[in-house]
């Protein structure tokens, strides 16, 4: 085939030129600063090390296949260019018309649909890196929130917590949804189709049910799936402590707590003790005060402290005297079975066998007491200075434990 021939199609056989790379980021992939991109690389390879761990355990979470075919494709006028658009529930609002967006790593809320949710401003974070459009105009947003949001319908549904960037523009969208949020679903898109599947996760472990009342009446209900096998009580705990922390997000000021474990109820409020390790770390976890704590006063406390420091000389004496008084009863009780042994200048002893004064022709049954010496001097209490009997002087001193006293 020529070069020039029709049927030739671009890009046969020939070689690129280049590679055109990008280098992209955004809130949730790096951060504002270099720290935050430092724990981002460290918490991905912590990620991935933990992923390939959890795929070996037996408690793996398996789905049915996700396909789309031409049933999928209904109502649908072809060809399109569409955008892919959903609903989804954030913060328990059924929030309609959410651009999906498998280019962006960042989420967005726009504040028309925050202020339909009532949720106070003082609950955002701080923001301080503006959005920037394709033109070169820069956004600055308001502040990011940590959201609840759930895709999908049952039982192919899944809930994450996810970080949402607060936006005041105008937009035909309430929210956008990245890559993140779609990753952590596990969220399957088609633009073709465009249609959005969530897998049906079959998981080991259990599940407990979670419901919030507003002084109005409005009722928010939450189902949460607990990865691990639990007890009724610990399944308890979890569902408190999940309750705990949406209330925290929404900006709750008080909460009445039901539970229906009269245990659970009666730990938290301190009637009722707990040994297991588990328990005391709900407990921890959630907050309970201890009588320490709840009985605790600044001035009381700053007052006994400067006691105790002008008691501390006498506490040391104390100290000391119940020291000696302990050692004293001891002492004399293992003085008891000591029997002292003392020589006098001039005293006839016996000197016993050691290895080095061992006559080397004498077998076992030789003698263990050689001597008699005298002693001629008393270097200290039980240490002697010897000499033989032709008055030779022994070069070294003995030990008391090495001599007996020798009897004419």
């Amino acid at each position: 085939m020529s070069p020039d021939s029709p049927k030739r199609r671009y890009g046969d056989n020939r070689p690129t030129a280049r590679d055109i790379r990008v280098i992209h980021g955004g809130f949730k992939s790096s951060g504002c600063s270099s720290s935050s991109k430092k724990r981002h690389a460290k918490s991905a390879h912590g990620r991935t090390e933990e992923e390939i761990y959890n795929l070996s355990l037996p408690f793996v979470d398996v789905h049915t296949p996700i396909t789309f075919n031409n049933d999928d494709l209904r109502g649908l006028h072809l060809p399109h260019d569409d955008a892919l658009v959903v609903s989804a529930i954030i913060a328990n609002f059924n929030v309609q018309r959410i651009l999906v967006d498998n280019g962006s790593s960042a989420k967005i809320i726009f504040i028309s649909a925050f202020d339909k949710m009532k949720i106070r401003m003082d609950k955002l974070h701080p923001f301080h890196t503006p959005l920037v459009k394709f033109g070169g105009s820069m956004t600055h947003p308001l502040g990011w929130i940590k959201l609840l949001v759930t895709l999908g319908t049952e039982p192919h549904q899944n809930t994450i917590w996810q970080d949402f960037i607060l936006v005041d523009c105008p937009s035909p969208y309430n929210a956008i949804l990245s890559r993140p949020t779609l990753g952590g679903i596990k969220a399957i898109t088609s633009t073709y189709h465009l249609k959005n599947e969530v897998p049906h996760f079959y998981r080991s472990g259990c599940g407990v049910g979670l419901m919030l009342q507003t002084p109005s009446g409005e009722q928010m209900e939450y189902a949460i799936r607990i990865g691990f096998k639990a007890t009724n009580n610990k399944a308890e705990y979890e569902a408190l402590l999940t309750g705990l922390r949406v209330v925290a997000e929404l900006g709750v000021d008080s909460l009445d707590v039901f539970s229906n474990s009269q245990l659970v109820v009666n730990q938290v409020q301190g009637d009722c003790l707990t040994k297991d390790t588990r328990m005391v770390a709900y407990l921890d976890e959630i907050g309970v005060p201890s009588f320490r704590t709840s009985n605790f006063n600044v001035e009381n406390n700053e007052a006994k402290l400067r006691l105790n420091l002008d008691l501390l000389d006498e506490k040391r004496e104390n100290a000391e005297i119940s020291q000696v008084a302990y050692k004293h009863p001891i002492t004399k009780y293992y003085n008891q079975k000591v029997k002292h042994k003392s020589f006098l200048s001039g005293y006839l002893v016996l000197r016993k066998v050691s290895l080095s004064t061992k006559e080397p022709n004498v077998g076992k049954l030789g003698p263990t007491w050689e001597g008699p010496y005298r002693v001629i001097k008393v270097s200290r209490p039980g240490t002697y200075w010897l000499k033989d009997t032709s008055g030779k002087a022994l070069p070294y001193p003995w030990n008391t434990e090495h001599l007996k006293k020798y009897y004419q």
